[in-house]
């Protein structure tokens, strides 16, 4: 078997928190969401609370070209918020690449607690700069069941009709 240790210290890059509770951090790379030709990070933070506190109202932090060896969340090029207690945005992100081929990557993420649990995935059109939230999405997609959004994947173009394709995944629902 391979073992191997890392130090965090020695690592190319380290993003800390600095504000509010940053939990359970999803991530998403090779997307370039701003059309610079370099690799932007896209993190999702479900818990983060902007009073520390515990309401779970969760952010998506958009960073373009992270090369600083050493960044914090208030760094981010972009944030994307929830709006109530629960709704735990950022529990899934990724890269969807141009679904709108305007030359920009997008950004899909899950917020499972949306409308007290019956979850949501939100698709936000590239770039994006500044602070946003949750009903801000170009396209936000409620399940039936519950937990919409707690997984989420891109796809590439799977039916050859020239736009990328992604799938959503919502775990109390039997039709596929």
């Amino acid at each position: 078997p391979v073992t191997a240790s890392m130090i965090l210290s020695t690592a190319d890059l380290t993003i800390a928190r600095d504000v509010g509770n940053i939990s359970n951090a999803p991530f998403a790379g090779n997307t370039d969401i701003d059309a610079s030709g370099n690799i932007d990070l896209i993190i999702g933070s479900p818990g983060r609370n902007p009073s520390f506190g515990t309401g779970g109202e969760g952010c998506v932090f958009v960073f373009y070209d992270p090369s600083s060896a050493s960044m914090v969340y208030s760094d981010a090029d972009a944030n994307i918020e929830g709006e109530n207690v629960g709704e735990w945005v950022g529990a899934s992100v990724t890269s969807v690449g141009d679904v709108n081929l305007d030359g920009y990557d997008d950004v899909l993420f899950g917020a499972p607690g949306y409308r007290s649990g019956v979850g949501a995935a939100a698709l936000f059109f590239g770039p994006l700069y500044g602070s946003y939230t949750l009903s801000d999405a170009d396209y936000i997609f409620v399940g039936d069941t519950s937990d919409v959004g707690i997984s989420i994947t891109g796809l590439g173009d799977i039916n050859s009709d020239g736009y990328p394709d992604f799938a959503v995944g919502e775990p109390g629902e039997s039709t596929y």
